[in-house]
């Protein structure tokens, strides 16, 4: 509570300075010259006598010379003094210096003699740690801790970036705190929020703020109700994040969207400002993805690097279950209308508002993943897939796991598991399924194709987790269990005419899909590991649920005649050994 009370008089006091400053310097500013004050305050002499006629020539003359250009003295008492630059809209061609910069991007803490900053610096150090425990927020309600941080956040009145993000930092820790978030919104904190200039140390701070706030269900259904032009900021903001801040503030920003994307309004925004593609790219452009040279890095390098890759996955994963959620409830309704005869006893689903937060168990995603395989057209059309593909994240996935077999630290399983939630959800598409039977580069220059990846994962080959096999058997199921005929897809021909001569291009049908499926499995030794799957025995309490998933995965594969003739002289199933 002292701390509060001395941290608002340094405030006091740094304003006075600031306005003495402020004093003392237009009291430093020159006079105007002597005959600039004689013309301006005296009066012309009146002229007592009769006008006298003025000569043609000479009144042409006179209005000839009035066309003079006017000296830059008079012109500064006739026209207002130009505004200075602002070093918050900073451009590629503004010609601020960087001393005038410095203090909004950097800024920098004088540590002795101790400053009024230097001082509050060090208690909101203090005070940031203090920030999540529940017993001390009395004391920042009581002390109106808020208006005090928000005052020191802002730049434009501290002008000291490093004490901005400081004072960020403590509001990020009072931000884990329900009534804190709903109090900070309300007292429209996130529209100051938005105000911290960018490039600067501080935006970091607000990456964490925002992060902080999304992991706030009640707080961010708060910010959904902003207006749009806010959400908007809201979103460009963190997409800048993503794109041109520091390594920890890529990783705050894309959990920020991980726990957004569950309210369709962000969404929606996130996919309107082209969102997918850079966060994308957070992950393509990392040295420790590329396949043809190893990049020097020392292990914190690395060890953000693989942290930045977990986080996208998982951002990935979230957004591609928000997106199932809506296509498969429009694949429903218009189901519905289609055949109101036939479904005239079932309801209607609900639709959720945009500014609510959908929620889904891995039972619900599943469900929504069937319902896609049964009714939506073979040939459709589906914007997050086929950008996903698009970008080549399907590959870029596959290598993630592939790449994943070497790296050692605690967030590998969730990674591999959320890419292959990903791939799981994109299998519906059958130009995904396609995609995984072509070949991958992968490192030490071998090729494979992502089928065999899938099933290395499912073996336990990539990482040793129960929770990664069923993600990579869920992928299986998806790809040999889908419908031999899907709606619309029959075998059909068209013809485009090129510049040179007109050739006829065959698409394929669903059926030939699913083929090409189950040949890829079978010839990448995928009857042999769902069979081995199907007699685990340990872990004891995921034995059952893997056995259960690779036996739903050789029934959908043995829909192949050829499969069927493989399995049937295996000893397993020809000497009753599956009955015992």
């Amino acid at each position: 509570m002292v701390l509060f009370i001395h941290l608002r008089i340094l405030q006091r006091k740094k304003i006075s300075a600031n306005n003495q400053s402020k004093m003392f310097k237009n009291c430093l500013s020159p006079p105007p010259p002597d005959e600039i004050s004689r013309s301006v305050h005296e009066t012309p002499p009146k002229m007592n006598g009769p006008k006298r006629p003025v000569d043609p020539e000479t009144r042409r003359k006179s209005v000839e010379n009035s066309w003079e250009p006017v000296s830059p003295v008079r012109a500064s008492l006739m026209s207002p003094p130009l505004p200075r630059p602002s070093p918050f809209h900073v451009s590629d061609c503004s010609n601020s210096s960087w001393a005038e910069l410095e203090p909004f991007v950097i800024g920098n803490v004088q540590m002795f003699p101790p400053t009024l900053a230097t001082r509050q610096y060090f208690i909101l150090k203090y005070l940031t740690p203090m920030g999540e425990y529940q017993e001390f927020l009395s004391h920042v309600f009581e002390k109106n801790a808020l208006e005090l941080i928000l005052q020191i956040m802002n730049l434009r009145e501290s002008r000291n970036s490093r004490l901005s993000f400081e004072a960020l930092k403590y509001l990020a820790s009072l931000l884990c705190h329900k009534k804190f978030s709903i109090e900070f919104i309300n007292m429209q904190g996130l529209q100051r929020l938005l105000e911290v200039p960018r490039p600067s140390i501080a935006a970091t701070g607000v990456s964490i703020c925002l992060y902080y706030l999304a992991y706030c269900e009640d707080a961010l259904e708060r910010v959904c109700l902003l207006p749009h032009h806010i959400l908007s900021d809201l979103v460009s903001y963190a997409l800048w994040l993503l794109e041109c801040s520091h390594d920890s503030g890529r990783c705050h920003a894309t959990m920020f969207f991980g726990f957004s994307f569950q309210f369709r309004i962000i969404l929606e925004e996130f996919d309107v400002q082209d969102g997918l593609r850079k966060l994308h790219n957070v992950m393509s452009t990392l040295p420790i993805l590329r396949v043809e040279d190893d990049a020097a890095l020392n292990e914190d390098e690395e060890c953000s690097a693989r942290q930045i890759v977990r986080h996208v996955c998982v951002a990935l994963k979230r957004y591609l279950e928000a997106h199932l959620h809506i296509k498969a409830e429009y694949v429903r309704r218009v189901h519905m209308r289609e055949n109101a005869s036939e479904t005239s006893h079932m309801k209607m689903p609900a639709t959720l508002p945009s500014y609510k937060a959908y929620k889904s168990s891995p039972e619900d995603v599943q469900e929504q993943i069937n319902t896609l395989l049964e009714l939506m057209s073979f040939r459709a059309q589906w914007t997050p897939v086929d950008e996903l593909l698009r970008l080549g994240c399907i590959t870029l996935l596959l290598q993630v796991i592939a790449f994943a077999y070497e790296w050692n630290y605690s967030g590998r399983a969730e990674t591999v598991r959320s890419a292959l939630e990903v791939l799981c959800i994109c299998a519906v598409m059958p130009r995904i399924q396609l995609h995984l039977c072509e070949r991958v580069d992968l490192p030490d220059e071998a090729m494979t194709v992502g089928l065999n990846v899938i099933l290395g994962a499912a073996e336990g080959e990539i990482v040793q987790d129960p929770d990664v096999q069923r993600a990579a058997l869920s992928v299986l199921i998806t790809c040999v269990c889908a419908p031999i005929h899907r709606v619309g897809g029959m075998i059909g021909k068209f013809s485009s005419t090129g510049s040179v001569k007109k050739r006829t291009q065959s698409i394929r049908s669903s059926e030939e899909v699913i083929e090409k499926m189950w040949d890829c499995v079978r010839s990448n030794n995928g009857i042999m590991v769902l069979l081995t799957l199907m007699m685990v025995k340990t872990p004891i309490t995921d034995a059952d649920s893997i056995r259960g998933l690779a036996c739903r995965a050789l029934v959908g594969l043995a829909r192949s005649e050829t499969v069927r003739q493989i399995i049937s002289k295996l000893p397993l199933f020809s000497n009753g050994q599956l009955q015992s």
